[in-house]
């Protein structure tokens, strides 16, 4: 598989330093990024074991009142629970907000890293160059997908790190309900988005903010180096100016880097197409 990266002229640094960024998914262009449906909430094993989060403390100090008033303490808790059920449905709606607060919260310590499968020829291409490259004024990095660094991402317990292709879907995913009624997350949270961005072709690799290797030079993006056997091309932006070229040039000029292949892009003469030609 062919893994790509459309980036900005800003971004050369990637080049320069073999450095790339993992940013936190709120900095994405989706803002359902990485937020799973609220159904949770609805789920009738979840609100049992909210209900009886809830209602502990109440009947122990009702029970003894019970006792002292000579009710039933299994009467009292049946009426704690009918009333923390009605409760539970009439602010519903409220723990949704609760709940879509708790779950933007939730994703924080998420760092990603976003490759495209899309080719810069490719048909698909012509809304990545657009969305992602200025323009056309950046370049796509082209990577390995088969090189040791992209295996080192793939799942491995207990390893804080994860990688894979993203599933495009009508129906956002949600958290299950483990066995005791507790919320248990799902890696699909993480790699599924709506079928509107299918054309992106993503694929995606996952860190934690407390990975061990990061640089924490910066306090929202994680930079993570990049073996430069692991990179394989570079593909200027139809409009990319001189100064992007020049660095890029020089920084191929390196010996760890000399074997990049160098692509220029060009507007097909007579056709909506993208020619890729080598240097």
């Amino acid at each position: 598989m062919r893994l790509f990266k459309y980036l900005t002229p800003a971004r050369v640094d990637i080049v320069e330093d073999c450095r790339i960024r993992f940013s936190p998914p709120e900095s994405f262009n989706d803002p359902f990024e990485c937020i799973p449906d609220s159904r949770l909430i609805e789920n009738t094993a979840w609100q049992k074991n909210i209900e009886d989060a809830s209602v502990r403390d109440l009947v122990a100090e009702e029970a003894l009142r019970a006792r002292i008033e000579g009710r039933s303490p299994r009467a009292v808790e049946d009426e704690i629970r009918r009333i923390s059920r009605e409760q539970y449905a009439v602010r519903l709606p409220q723990f949704k907000q609760l709940a879509q607060a708790a779950l933007k919260a939730a994703r924080e310590p998420l760092r990603l890293l976003c490759l495209s499968a899309v080719a810069p020829d490719d048909s698909d291409a012509f809304l990545m160059w657009g969305h992602y490259t200025q323009n056309h004024e950046g370049f796509v990095l082209e990577f390995d997908s088969e090189h040791a660094w992209f295996r080192d991402h793939l799942p491995k317990e207990p390893e804080p790190h994860d990688a894979g292709p993203v599933i495009y879907s009508d129906r956002r995913p949600g958290w299950q309900v483990g066995g005791d009624g507790g919320a248990e997350p799902i890696r699909a949270f993480v790699f599924t988005k709506s079928n509107h961005w299918k054309y992106e072709r993503e694929y995606r690799l996952l860190h934690f903010t407390n990975t061990p290797g990061r640089d924490t030079s910066s306090s929202v993006d994680a930079l993570f180096p990049i073996p430069a056997s692991a990179l394989i091309g570079v593909y200027f932006g139809v409009n990319a100016g001189e100064a992007t070229r020049r660095r890029i040039h020089a920084a191929c000029g390196r010996s760890e880097l000399r074997h990049l292949r160098l692509f220029s892009t060009a507007m097909h003469p007579d056709e909506y197409r993208i020619e890729v030609n080598r240097h």
